[in-house]
């Protein structure tokens, strides 16, 4: 199994997630904030013109640093203008901090809730396979999964807690279940453990949403399970809909 997307830890959570908040002082990441943080750096030309903006503190749990990618986004897009700062009479180029706030998933615990001992996957088992009637449909989502892992490494209890759709559950539980660990060790000894996981089904083009990419701490990371949305062109049309 490629467990290369498996990580600790769209666009439709996002509105109104930015802190409207300028300045030239340091922003530092409130580490007890719900939610995640993501801390951006401008620096700013002799005319007001952003020249440059990067990541200066994060706490972007995502594949593929999602969230920075979408502050840096959201940044960009308010095309941001700011008066020039003078020294001695001529104007220097500064930088100023923007910290982008998205709040917290549905059910996380804090960052609290994943300093336990983890239990880690074993090589070998299934992936979750990609339904084919939601390829045909062009559907992506995801799946919130909630696991208790045994002192044997065995998933003794597999929850659905939420999805976007039922074939993505049924895709990922039907893969999941089957999936074992190396126990999470205390003071020496295997101890059983429950964690969440989100799988995603996402194509090349189209991205599921923020919520699905996340899971709820405590949380053992995320699988992405994508296709090639261009196998489109040769899957089978839909029957048409029946006579009335």
């Amino acid at each position: 199994m490629n467990i290369r997307h498996l990580i600790l830890p769209c666009v439709a959570l996002l509105a109104g997630t930015s802190l409207p908040l300028w300045s030239a002082e340091p922003a530092a990441v409130v580490a007890d904030t719900p939610g995640y943080t993501v801390t951006l750096e401008m620096l700013i030309n002799e005319k007001g013109v952003p020249e440059n903006i990067s990541v200066v503190n994060s706490q972007d749990p995502t594949v593929g640093e999602f969230m920075d990618k979408m502050a840096i986004a959201m940044l960009m897009k308010r095309n941001p203008k700011m008066e020039p700062k003078i020294k001695d009479g001529h104007p220097v180029k500064y930088t100023v901090r923007v910290p982008f706030h998205f709040p917290p998933i549905e059910g996380d615990e804090g960052a609290e809730a994943n300093k336990g001992p983890k239990p880690s996957l074993k090589l070998g088992g299934l992936k979750p396979v990609y339904p084919t009637a939601l390829i045909i449909q062009n559907e992506v989502g995801g799946v919130i999964l909630e696991l208790v892992v045994n002192t044997e490494g065995k998933i003794a209890r597999l929850t659905t807690l939420r999805a976007s759709h039922q074939e993505f559950a049924q895709a990922a539980t039907q893969a999941i279940s089957g999936w074992t660990f190396a126990p999470a060790m205390k003071d020496g000894k295997p101890i059983e453990t429950r964690w969440r996981i989100a799988v995603v089904f996402e194509t090349k083009t189209k991205m599921a949403d923020l919520k699905w990419r996340i899971p709820p701490r405590p949380s053992l990371g995320t699988f992405i399970v994508g296709y090639d949305d261009k196998t489109l062109d040769a899957a089978p049309a839909l029957p048409p809909p029946p006579a009335k």
